[in-house]
């Protein structure tokens, strides 16, 4: 699960009154209670709950050729490192003003199984991920904390 998700310490990033601000230009309220700010992973922004074992992230990937590729295509390579994937749902969504894509699926990562609800949208030149995941039994403990990062996640205003 962790090579999925992580935090990059960046100087212009930072958390402000509950709320992170991306350097990448886009920022997320974080949940209250039992979730901490893991650092030194690849993502922008990495929660846990460590008592579930639950993982919330948010990551832009800006420039280069991700923001050419279609939602499923980048949906899909996402999923990378997961096996034995079983895809539960996937539909179209608007997020942040944006065509987004949502998907929810089981799949082993390493050798745990584990739910995950993933978000990806394309604004400008850049790919936006939002992810949470649990084991299957602990997933629905944090689907509601993860849906209010989903929707306080927004677009900065260029500068």
């Amino acid at each position: 699960m962790w090579l999925l998700l992580g935090l990059v310490g960046c100087s212009a990033s930072r958390i402000e009154n509950g709320v992170f601000y991306s350097n990448k230009g886009y920022h997320v309220a974080l949940p209250l209670a039992g979730w901490q700010v893991v650092t030194n992973r690849e993502a922008d922004l990495v929660l846990e709950a460590p008592s579930r074992h639950a993982v919330m992230a948010a990551h832009a990937s800006c420039g280069g050729v991700l923001p050419t590729r279609d939602l499923p295509i980048l949906a899909r390579h996402f999923r990378f490192g997961v096996k034995e994937i079983e895809l539960l749902e996937r539909k179209l969504v608007a997020l942040a003003g944006h065509s987004g894509l949502r998907s929810r699926f089981l799949g082993t990562l390493d050798t745990a199984r584990v739910e995950i609800e993933h978000y990806v949208l394309k604004a400008g030149q850049c790919v936006y991920d939002l992810t949470y995941s649990a084991p299957p039994e602990e997933f629905s403990k944090g689907q509601e904390e993860f849906s209010s990062f989903v929707e306080s996640f927004a677009l900065d205003a260029p500068r």
